[in-house]
Protein backbone atom coordinates (compact mmCIF):
# COMPACT_ATOMS: atom_id res chain seq x y z
CA UNK A 1 0.00 0.00 0.00
CA UNK A 2 1.77 3.33 -1.37
CA UNK A 3 1.84 6.04 1.29
CA UNK A 4 0.30 9.81 0.21
CA UNK A 5 2.54 11.96 1.06
CA UNK A 6 1.65 16.27 1.09
CA UNK A 7 3.83 18.78 0.20
CA UNK A 8 3.04 22.27 2.02
CA UNK A 9 5.06 25.86 1.26
CA UNK A 10 7.14 24.63 -1.44
CA UNK A 11 7.39 25.48 -4.90
CA UNK A 12 7.09 23.64 -7.70
CA UNK A 13 11.03 22.82 -7.98
CA UNK A 14 11.09 21.84 -4.85
CA UNK A 15 8.22 19.11 -5.15
CA UNK A 16 10.22 17.87 -8.37
CA UNK A 17 12.93 17.57 -5.91
CA UNK A 18 11.68 15.40 -3.50
CA UNK A 19 10.13 13.12 -6.49
CA UNK A 20 13.28 12.89 -7.70
CA UNK A 21 14.74 11.79 -3.83
CA UNK A 22 12.42 9.49 -3.67
CA UNK A 23 12.94 8.01 -6.71
CA UNK A 24 17.02 8.15 -6.29
CA UNK A 25 16.35 6.10 -2.78
CA UNK A 26 14.14 3.61 -3.97
CA UNK A 27 11.30 4.75 -2.38
CA UNK A 28 8.69 4.75 -5.42
CA UNK A 29 6.64 2.27 -4.43
CA UNK A 30 5.93 3.30 -1.48
CA UNK A 31 5.62 6.64 -1.68
CA UNK A 32 3.69 8.98 -3.26
CA UNK A 33 4.65 12.80 -3.00
CA UNK A 34 1.56 15.45 -3.63
CA UNK A 35 2.11 19.02 -3.90
CA UNK A 36 -0.30 21.02 -1.54
CA UNK A 37 -3.86 22.18 -2.81
CA UNK A 38 -3.00 19.33 -5.47
CA UNK A 39 -5.38 16.84 -4.50
CA UNK A 40 -8.43 16.50 -1.27
CA UNK A 41 -8.08 12.80 -1.07
CA UNK A 42 -6.59 11.58 2.41
CA UNK A 43 -2.96 11.92 3.05
CA UNK A 44 -0.46 9.54 5.25
CA UNK A 45 2.14 12.15 6.41
CA UNK A 46 2.68 16.28 5.58
CA UNK A 47 6.74 17.52 4.98
CA UNK A 48 5.77 21.38 5.81
CA UNK A 49 8.57 24.18 5.11
CA UNK A 50 8.89 24.77 8.32
CA UNK A 51 10.58 28.72 7.30
CA UNK A 52 6.91 29.66 6.07
CA UNK A 53 4.90 30.59 9.10
CA UNK A 54 1.74 30.68 6.32
CA UNK A 55 2.59 26.90 5.14
CA UNK A 56 3.02 25.95 8.97
CA UNK A 57 -0.48 27.58 10.07
CA UNK A 58 -1.67 25.53 6.74
CA UNK A 59 -0.25 22.41 7.86
CA UNK A 60 -2.19 22.44 11.30
CA UNK A 61 -5.28 23.56 9.91
CA UNK A 62 -4.49 20.32 7.81
CA UNK A 63 -3.70 18.34 11.04
CA UNK A 64 -7.18 19.32 12.74
CA UNK A 65 -9.17 17.76 9.76
CA UNK A 66 -7.02 14.98 8.90
CA UNK A 67 -4.23 13.78 11.40
CA UNK A 68 -1.41 12.97 10.05
CA UNK A 69 2.55 12.53 10.65
CA UNK A 70 4.19 15.92 10.02
CA UNK A 71 8.18 16.11 9.35
CA UNK A 72 9.44 19.82 8.72
CA UNK A 73 12.27 21.27 6.94
CA UNK A 74 14.01 24.63 7.23
CA UNK A 75 16.39 26.27 9.22
CA UNK A 76 15.55 26.36 12.76
CA UNK A 77 13.03 23.12 13.96
CA UNK A 78 9.49 24.20 14.54
CA UNK A 79 6.81 22.49 17.72
CA UNK A 80 4.78 19.77 17.62
CA UNK A 81 6.16 17.70 14.23
CA UNK A 82 7.17 13.74 14.15
CA UNK A 83 10.40 15.02 13.06
CA UNK A 84 12.29 17.49 11.77
CA UNK A 85 15.38 17.79 8.87
CA UNK A 86 17.56 21.37 8.42
CA UNK A 87 17.42 22.74 5.11
CA UNK A 88 15.78 21.74 1.97
CA UNK A 89 14.28 18.68 0.94
CA UNK A 90 17.31 16.05 0.65
CA UNK A 91 17.50 13.17 0.55
CA UNK A 92 17.93 13.02 3.99
CA UNK A 93 14.44 14.20 4.54
CA UNK A 94 12.88 11.04 2.44
CA UNK A 95 15.00 8.63 4.39
CA UNK A 96 13.75 10.61 8.12
CA UNK A 97 9.89 10.24 6.24
CA UNK A 98 10.50 6.47 5.83
CA UNK A 99 11.92 5.97 8.97
CA UNK A 100 9.18 7.67 11.26
CA UNK A 101 6.38 6.16 8.53
CA UNK A 102 7.72 2.51 9.71
CA UNK A 103 8.22 3.27 13.40
CA UNK A 104 4.19 4.48 13.31
CA UNK A 105 2.64 0.55 13.07
CA UNK A 106 -0.90 1.63 12.52
CA UNK A 107 -0.07 3.91 9.27
CA UNK A 108 2.74 1.52 7.99
CA UNK A 109 1.82 -0.73 4.81
CA UNK A 110 3.33 -4.13 5.58
CA UNK A 111 7.09 -4.10 4.59
CA UNK A 112 7.92 0.05 5.45
CA UNK A 113 9.51 -0.37 8.42
CA UNK A 114 11.68 -2.79 6.48
CA UNK A 115 12.69 -0.45 3.85
CA UNK A 116 13.17 1.58 5.68
CA UNK A 117 15.82 -0.15 7.71
CA UNK A 118 17.60 -1.44 4.50
CA UNK A 119 17.75 1.97 2.78
CA UNK A 120 19.15 3.92 5.55
CA UNK A 121 22.81 3.83 4.39
CA UNK A 122 22.59 4.44 1.24
CA UNK A 123 23.14 8.19 0.93
CA UNK A 124 27.03 7.46 2.22
CA UNK A 125 27.85 11.02 1.11
CA UNK A 126 28.03 14.62 1.78
CA UNK A 127 28.63 17.46 -0.07
CA UNK A 128 29.05 20.98 1.53
CA UNK A 129 29.33 24.26 -0.56
CA UNK A 130 28.15 27.58 -1.21
CA UNK A 131 28.38 27.26 -5.05
CA UNK A 132 25.64 25.31 -6.52
CA UNK A 133 26.93 24.90 -9.77
CA UNK A 134 29.86 22.57 -7.93
CA UNK A 135 27.20 21.06 -5.55
CA UNK A 136 25.36 19.86 -8.98
CA UNK A 137 29.11 19.11 -10.53
CA UNK A 138 29.78 17.01 -7.42
CA UNK A 139 26.48 15.03 -7.18
CA UNK A 140 26.57 14.26 -11.27
CA UNK A 141 30.16 12.78 -10.14
CA UNK A 142 29.35 11.02 -7.51
CA UNK A 143 26.23 9.24 -8.89
CA UNK A 144 28.73 8.47 -12.29
CA UNK A 145 30.56 6.39 -9.75
CA UNK A 146 27.54 4.71 -7.76
CA UNK A 147 27.57 7.20 -4.96
CA UNK A 148 24.17 8.76 -3.87
CA UNK A 149 24.94 12.48 -1.74
CA UNK A 150 23.77 15.17 0.21
CA UNK A 151 24.10 18.32 0.04
CA UNK A 152 24.40 21.51 2.63
CA UNK A 153 25.34 25.17 1.65
CA UNK A 154 27.10 26.10 4.62
CA UNK A 155 28.79 24.83 7.68
CA UNK A 156 25.69 25.39 10.17
CA UNK A 157 23.28 22.96 7.60
CA UNK A 158 26.42 20.68 7.71
CA UNK A 159 26.66 19.98 11.18
CA UNK A 160 23.25 19.45 11.75
CA UNK A 161 22.81 17.01 9.18
CA UNK A 162 25.74 14.81 10.37
CA UNK A 163 23.71 14.89 13.87
CA UNK A 164 21.20 13.02 12.49
CA UNK A 165 22.42 10.44 10.48
CA UNK A 166 26.43 9.38 9.75
CA UNK A 167 27.93 10.22 6.36
CA UNK A 168 31.11 7.84 5.43
CA UNK A 169 32.49 10.87 3.37
CA UNK A 170 32.33 14.36 3.63
CA UNK A 171 33.46 16.72 1.33
CA UNK A 172 34.09 20.04 2.38
CA UNK A 173 34.25 23.81 0.89
CA UNK A 174 36.99 25.98 3.43
CA UNK A 175 35.71 29.62 2.06
CA UNK A 176 31.81 29.81 3.08
CA UNK A 177 29.73 32.14 4.96
CA UNK A 178 29.43 32.26 8.66
CA UNK A 179 31.39 29.23 9.66
CA UNK A 180 34.69 28.58 7.72
CA UNK A 181 35.52 25.18 6.36
CA UNK A 182 38.43 24.69 9.26
CA UNK A 183 36.04 25.46 12.00
CA UNK A 184 33.57 23.07 10.31
CA UNK A 185 36.07 20.06 9.93
CA UNK A 186 37.58 20.78 13.86
CA UNK A 187 33.80 20.18 14.74
CA UNK A 188 33.03 17.42 12.46
CA UNK A 189 36.17 15.45 14.17
CA UNK A 190 34.81 15.93 17.47
CA UNK A 191 31.17 14.57 16.92
CA UNK A 192 32.26 11.20 18.45
CA UNK A 193 30.40 8.27 16.94
CA UNK A 194 28.18 10.47 14.28
CA UNK A 195 31.33 11.76 12.79
CA UNK A 196 32.48 10.57 9.12
CA UNK A 197 34.84 8.40 8.37
CA UNK A 198 36.85 10.57 5.83
CA UNK A 199 36.38 14.49 5.60
CA UNK A 200 38.26 15.98 2.44
CA UNK A 201 38.25 19.58 1.63
CA UNK A 202 37.24 20.76 -1.47
CA UNK A 203 38.71 23.92 -2.33
CA UNK A 204 40.55 26.42 -5.04
CA UNK A 205 42.60 27.50 -2.22
CA UNK A 206 45.65 25.14 -3.20
CA UNK A 207 48.50 26.97 -0.98
CA UNK A 208 51.01 24.66 1.64
CA UNK A 209 49.73 27.02 4.35
CA UNK A 210 45.64 26.33 4.01
CA UNK A 211 46.70 22.66 3.28
CA UNK A 212 48.78 22.87 6.74
CA UNK A 213 45.95 24.00 8.78
CA UNK A 214 43.86 21.67 6.98
CA UNK A 215 45.80 19.12 8.20
CA UNK A 216 45.70 20.51 11.91
CA UNK A 217 42.05 20.20 12.34
CA UNK A 218 42.38 16.81 11.16
CA UNK A 219 41.13 17.13 7.20
CA UNK A 220 41.79 13.15 5.52
CA UNK A 221 42.66 15.25 1.89
CA UNK A 222 42.70 17.88 -0.25
CA UNK A 223 40.65 17.80 -3.17
CA UNK A 224 41.34 20.75 -5.97
CA UNK A 225 39.01 22.98 -7.74
CA UNK A 226 38.67 22.61 -10.75
CA UNK A 227 37.92 19.23 -9.05
CA UNK A 228 40.43 16.30 -10.10
CA UNK A 229 38.36 13.97 -11.32
CA UNK A 230 40.82 10.98 -11.33
CA UNK A 231 41.26 11.82 -7.57
CA UNK A 232 37.79 12.37 -6.88
CA UNK A 233 36.90 8.80 -8.11
CA UNK A 234 40.24 7.33 -6.31
CA UNK A 235 39.25 9.12 -2.68
CA UNK A 236 35.59 7.26 -3.52
CA UNK A 237 36.86 3.44 -4.15
CA UNK A 238 38.85 3.74 -1.08
CA UNK A 239 35.88 5.12 1.40
CA UNK A 240 32.97 3.49 -0.09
Amino acid sequence: MIKRVLLVGFAPGQVKTAEQAVQTAGYKALIEIIADRQSSAPVDAYVVNGDDPIAVQRARLYQRSQPALVLATGAKPIEDVDAFVPGDIKNATIEKLVQILGQKGRRAPAGFAEAAKGNTSKTEVLVVDDSEIIRRIMGRLIANYGGIADFAEDGKEALAMISIRKYRLVFLDIMMPGMDGFEVCRRIKGAGEQRPSAVFFLSSRDGMLDKLRARAVGCDGYLVKPIEVEKLRGILDKHL
